[in-house]
Parts: structure tokens; C-alpha cells; sequence
């Protein structure tokens, strides 16, 4: 009986399908942080279970401001069957040269042909803060003082 059991299991795991993992496609981590002064984000989207096909991709905006902070775009990356399994793409950032903090856009994929979409599918691309602002006269004079005032006050607590 036990001979009859082994031999039965033996015959369903050889005779079980293999079941291929359908192609899709996702974005690369890491995530890259886009600052002003690179000019541009580079996004990576790879491809696996091999085949052909093709993916679309778009930006679309949250803090920052398509066409100001950044440059919106849209594409599509295509693989034929025999290509590698990352594709590139860049959306440019724009160095306005003023002070600002951290601002964010969405940029998505999808839809797609011939492909599955895998998460990640959306990134949220930050803007580094950059272009710090330069004091201003009077704010070079009140940090003036607090330094002439820190001085003064480490002087008097030695004597």
C-alpha cells in the first residue's frame, strides 16, 4: 500500500503542469530623487517572463508644476521578444533658480500591450529642495549681532 501511495505521488508532481509566469513590466527600485541642478530623472521599467510587447508612461503632476518644475511627458517603451529586460526613459527638471522646498509629480505606466503591469506602476518622483535663499541685509545683520551676542556672552562667562 505504502509502495502504491509513493508511486501514485511520484506520478502527479511529474505529471503537473508548468505553469510559466505571464511577461509584465514595473518599475525599477530604486526610486531615484530628482534635483534641479542634474536637469533630469532617468526611470527605469523592466520586463520579465520574457516575450514582446509594450508599455505607455506618463507624468502627471502633484506639488511641482508641469511645464515650470518639470517637463511632462508621455511615451512608450517597447520590447521585441529577444531585447533586453530594462528600458529607460528621462523627464527633465527644471532649474528655475528660486528658492523652493521639496516638490513632487506622479509619473505612471500603463496601459499595456502584450505585458502584465506589476507595483510598482506609480512613482512619485521628489524634487529635491534646492536654490536655498540668500539672507537679506537685515537678516545678515541679525545674524551678525547674535554671533557679536554669543561672543560676548562665552567672554563674559569666563572672566
Amino acid at each position: 500500500m505504502m509502495m502504491r501511495a509513493a508511486a501514485l505521488f511520484s506520478s502527479l508532481i511529474v505529471a503537473a503542469p508548468l505553469i510559466a509566469a505571464a511577461p509584465s513590466v514595473s518599475f525599477a527600485f530604486p526610486i531615484p530623487i530628482a534635483t534641479e541642478e542634474a536637469g533630469g530623472v532617468q526611470l527605469t521599467v523592466v520586463r520579465s517572463g520574457g516575450g514582446g510587447g509594450a508599455v505607455a508612461y506618463s507624468t502627471s503632476p502633484e506639488t511641482a508644476t508641469a511645464g515650470v518644475d518639470y517637463t511632462p511627458v508621455t511615451g512608450t517603451l517597447v520590447w521585441a521578444h529577444d531585447d533586453p529586460p530594462a528600458k529607460t526613459f528621462t523627464i527633465p527638471i527644471t532649474d528655475d533658480q528660486l528658492p523652493e522646498d521639496v516638490e513632487t509629480f506622479r509619473v505612471t505606466l500603463g496601459p499595456a500591450a502584450g505585458f502584465g503591469i506589476r507595483s510598482p506602476s506609480t512613482l512619485v518622483i521628489a524634487i529635491a529642495a534646492s536654490d536655498m535663499p540668500v539672507p537679506t541685509a537685515s537678516e545678515w545683520g541679525l545674524l551678525a549681532m547674535a554671533a557679536m551676542l554669543a561672543v560676548a556672552g562665552a567672554f563674559t562667562m569666563k572672566r
